[in-house]
């Protein structure tokens, strides 16, 4: 029987003991069925590790993939598209259509987001968001940007019903924050988020030189959207009552002919 002794591995100090090592008590007391077993276990256990995380992962990109997933005929009106950025199925209701006079002269680079906001068509509502700088920070933690974007999201439907929310951010393809972002825009139809590296064509293609605060404005250029807020914000008071502050609501009116 094989036995571990605590005693043979204490620490010796090189060629003052006769004590055996640890290495020459395991060869001398152990047969080599003892030695297998304990291998296969080893073996066994790490890949069972390794299939657990693998699992994990899987299960998450699944969620993320099918959150936003609908079954069934697209309602009149209606479209089903690929998120540009996530990769996960949305279905919305728009009013692109090639039979709209609003679209006609109309291309994909007089926008200022990307092809999931321009799928929505004209008389789009929007607020404008600017999502930058380090989220894992102690300032951006303290500040709680990255849950003022989640209670914004949520609280929207209620104070303002068919507003969608564009977020503008500066973030590379393998930065977790961005799954997080995708987790939002997989699970909620009414934001669409915009890479600043990479718009479509107005102002510019590569936003990331201008001022990020400024990405909100965007919006204004853009000939699909009628309506625009900035600086919006929703806020849950001490009291757990949920309230906006209006003083900070700016709301501008472009001019779509």
């Amino acid at each position: 029987m094989f036995r571990f002794k605590w005693s043979d591995f204490a620490y010796t100090k090189l060629g003052t003991s006769s004590a055996p090592t640890a290495y020459e008590s395991l060869r001398s007391n152990s047969s080599p069925s003892s030695v297998r077993r304990i291998l296969f276990t080893s073996i066994l256990f790490i890949s069972t590790f390794y299939l657990v995380i693998s699992l994990l992962k899987a299960s998450h990109n699944l969620v993320i993939s099918n959150a936003n997933e609908v079954t069934g005929p697209l309602k009149d009106g209606e479209i089903e598209f690929t998120l540009e950025h996530c990769g996960c199925r949305r279905r919305l209701f728009t009013n692109y259509s090639s039979s709209n006079p609003d679209n006609i002269g109309l291309s994909f680079n007089q926008t200022t987001c990307g092809n999931d906001a321009f799928l929505r068509g004209p008389h789009q509502k929007i607020v404008g968001f600017s999502f930058y700088g380090d989220v894992n920070s102690d300032y951006s933690k303290k500040k709680g940007y990255f849950e003022g974007i989640i209670g914004n999201l949520e609280l929207m439907p209620k104070y303002y019903p068919g507003w969608v929310m564009r977020l503008y951010y500066d973030l590379d393809q393998t930065d977790p924050v961005l799954k997080d972002l995708c987790q939002l825009a997989c699970t909620h139809s009414n934001i669409d988020i915009c890479n600043a590296k990479h718009l479509p064509g107005n102002p510019f293609v590569d936003a990331s030189r201008v001022f990020p605060m400024n990405w909100r404005f965007f919006p204004t250029l853009d000939p699909q959207v009628s309506f625009i807020l900035r600086a919006f914000h929703i806020f849950t008071s001490g009291d757990g009552h949920e309230s906006t502050d209006n003083t900070t609501l700016t709301l501008i009116i472009n001019y779509v002919p």
